[in-house]
């Protein structure tokens, strides 16, 4: 199944945005709802890099070895995100969705699928500086996700 490129030129804050950004320091996409914290708190990552389907479904591409998620020894490549603190992603509106990044340090719980009819499975992980910031990968044209349902 071949990935979605990105979102088009100029369109305004999505899913992706929310998830991937904060209000720290500039990363790769704009935010959304940007997490409010202090200038000179630093902010941390959980050391994962993600690609969406045609269903705009985030899988795990790669962990930054030594990362939260890494160390967790729980997240494989292929797992499917579902859910940030609780919430899950695929039917909130952006602004009711946490980022995952945020102050080194603090926590966040992520849930994952495995696979197609599997219960999800929860891993909680300690934000790390040296991650940040979490990423969508964005694969070329015709890329195949691995694990993908």
């Amino acid at each position: 199944m071949a990935f979605n490129a990105g979102k088009p030129e100029g369109s305004g804050p999505d899913l992706f945005d929310t998830i991937f950004c904060c209000e720290a320091r500039k990363p790769t996409m704009a935010s959304a709802t940007p997490t409010p914290v202090a200038k000179d708190v630093k902010m941390g990552g959980v050391g994962i890099v993600f690609v969406k389907d045609e269903q705009d479904c985030l899988y795990v591409n790669f962990l930054v070895e030594g990362g939260p998620a890494h160390r967790s020894g729980k997240v494989q490549q292929g797992d499917m995100l579902r859910f940030i603190n609780g919430q899950d992603i695929r039917w909130r509106q952006t602004s009711q969705i946490s980022p995952l990044s945020g102050p080194a340090g603090s926590s966040v719980e992520l849930g994952f699928e495995r696979s197609a009819g599997e219960e999800p499975f929860y891993v909680a992980l300690k934000r790390d500086q040296a991650c940040y910031p979490d990423m969508l990968a964005v694969p070329p044209p015709g890329a195949v996700i691995p694990n993908q349902r």
